[in-house]
C-alpha cells in the first residue's frame, strides 16, 4: 500500500555545520555526530535531557528542532524554533528551522516569511538548502513560477539526476495518505506526469520494462495496479504493485477477522535472481489496522517509515526491487550480502502503511532518489478476472489479475 518515498525534510545533513557553535563537554557533541550521520532519533534522545536542564541554551534548542524535523515531527520541531528565536532573534539558523517545522505543518505562507527571515539575518546561512525548502513554502502558496525558479538554486538542482518533477514529488511527500490521501496524490500525479512524459512541448518516450520472475510461490492476486489510486503515484511508486496470496480463490480464511487470517501472513519470498541486498530494515512493528480502523497508520512512527520492514536487492546494474511491509523479526539475509536465485528471505507481515498484509514491490533503476521502472514478470502464467490462465510471453499484470508460479 505504502508508497516509498525519500523524506522531504531529511536533506542537508551539511547544515549540521552551522549548528556547530562552541562544542561544550556536556554530551552534545555525540548529538551533533549522530546528527551529521543522520541518526536523527539518537540525537534527539540525548539532546532531549540537555535542552530540559538548559532550557535558555539556544544552540541546544536550534540542535533538537534539527532532529525533530529530520525525523518529520513538526509540532515538536516547531516548539524548540520558537523558544530558539526567542532566545536569539537575530540568528538566522533557529529561523530556519522554523520554516521547515511550519512546512511539516503546511503553514506554507508562516514557513515561506520564516525563511525570508533566515535570509535577512544572514543572506549566506546554506543559501541552496534554504532555497530548496523554501520553494516548498512558495508551491504552497500557489506560486509554481517562484517555486521552479527557487528550487533551481536547490542542492538537488544539480545532481546527475535533476529534474523540476521532483519539487511536486517532494511536496507530495509532505502530505501523509492516511487518513485523506487526495492531496498527496495530486501532487504525485503531477510529478510522474512530468517526470515519464514530460511537458507538452517536450514529450518523453516510455521507460524500458525489466524483465523478472517474481519473488513469490503459489498463487498471487494483484489488489493494486500500476498508477493505483490508493497509494501508487510519484516518481518512485508509480509502477508499484500490492500482491495478496489466494488458496481456494479466497484471500482470507473463511470468517477470519484478524491479520494472520489472511493467508497473506507470514508467507514467504524468495529472491527472484542472484542478487545483492542493499537495503534491510527490520525495526518496525506488524500492524493491527484494518479497512474499518487506519488509526494506527496515522501515527508518526508510521508515517516516517511508510514502508516498514523492507529489503531492497540490487538485481542488476541499477535495477532494484523493493520488497516492504515484512514481518518483524522474518528477515533471513543482512546488508551487503550476495544470495542466489530462490534463497529464502522473509515473510510477510503488516509493517508500515498496511491495513492487511501484502506484499508490496516495485523495481528502480535508482536508489537515492528512487526512480520507478516498468516491470514486466517471466516465469509464471496469470490468471485473468474472469478466471482464464494465460502463459507464454512476459507480462504485466493489471489490478484484479493473478500470477501463478510454480
Amino acid at each position: 500500500m505504502a508508497t516509498p518515498r525519500r523524506s522531504t525534510l531529511r536533506g542537508g545533513r551539511s547544515l549540521l555545520a552551522a549548528a556547530l557553535l562552541l562544542p561544550r563537554d556536556d554530551g552534545r557533541a555525540e548529538a551533533q555526530r549522530d546528527l551529521a550521520a543522520g541518526r536523527f532519533a539518537a540525537a534527539r534522545t540525548r539532546l532531549l535531557p540537555l535542552a530540559a536542564a538548559t532550557p535558555d541554551d539556544v544552540e541546544l534548542r536550534y540542535l533538537l528542532a534539527f532532529a525533530q524535523n529530520s525525523l518529520g515531527d513538526g509540532d515538536a520541531a516547531l516548539a524548540e524554533a520558537d523558544a530558539a528565536v526567542a532566545l536569539a532573534p537575530t540568528l538566522a539558523a533557529p529561523h530556519y528551522q522554523r520554516g521547515r517545522a511550519l512546512l511539516l505543518r503546511h503553514a506554507f505562507a508562516d514557513a515561506d516569511a520564516a525563511f525570508d527571515a533566515a535570509r535577512t539575518r544572514d543572506p549566506h546561512f546554506f543559501p541552496e538548502w534554504r532555497a530548496h525548502f523554501q520553494a516548498l513554502a512558495a508551491l504552497g502558496c500557489g506560486d509554481e513560477a517562484r517555486a521552479l525558479q527557487l528550487y533551481g538554486q536547490s542542492p538537488e538542482a544539480s545532481a546527475p539526476w535533476a529534474d523540476p518533477a521532483f519539487l511536486f514529488e517532494r511536496m507530495g511527500a509532505l502530505h501523509p495518505i492516511v487518513p485523506d490521501v487526495a492531496p498527496a496524490r495530486r501532487w504525485y500525479r503531477r510529478a510522474a506526469d512530468l517526470y515519464f512524459r514530460g511537458p507538452p512541448d517536450a514529450p518523453r518516450p516510455p521507460p524500458e520494462p525489466f524483465e523478472l520472475p517474481p519473488p513469490v510461490r503459489g498463487e498471487w492476486r494483484v489488489v493494486q495496479g500500476n498508477f493505483g489510486d490508493e497509494s501508487h503515484f510519484g516518481i518512485a511508486g508509480s509502477f508499484c504493485f500490492d500482491w495478496m496470496k489466494v488458496e481456494r480463490g479466497e484471500l482470507c480464511r473463511p470468517g477470519g477477522t484478524t491479520r494472520e487470517s489472511w493467508y497473506s501472513w507470514d508467507a514467504p519470498l524468495f529472491a527472484p535472481s542472484a542478487a545483492r541486498v542493499v537495503r534491510a530494515v527490520d525495526e518496525c512493528d506488524d500492524q493491527r489496522a484494518h479497512a474499518g480502523d487506519l488509526a494506527p497508520l496515522a501515527t508518526l512512527a508510521v508515517r516516517t517509515q511508510p514502508l516498514g520492514n523492507h529489503l531492497v536487492l540490487e538485481v542488476a546494474p541499477d535495477r532494484f526491487l523493493l520488497l516492504a511491509h515484512l514481518k518483524r523479526g522474518s528477515l533471513a539475509v543482512r546488508e551487503g550480502e550476495r544470495v542466489a536465485a530462490g534463497t529464502r528471505l522473509a515473510t510477510l507481515g503488516q509493517s508500515g502503511v498496511s491495513y492487511a498484509p501484502h506484499l508490496h514491490a516495485t523495481l528502480w533503476r535508482s536508489l537515492d532518489p528512487p526512480i520507478g521502472m516498468p516491470w514486466r514478470l517471466t516465469d509464471c502464467a496469470r490468471r485473468r478476472a474472469d478466471g482464464s490462465l494465460e502463459r507464454g510471453a512476459p507480462f504485466t499484470p493489471s489490478a484484479g489479475e493473478a500470477i501463478i508460479f510454480p
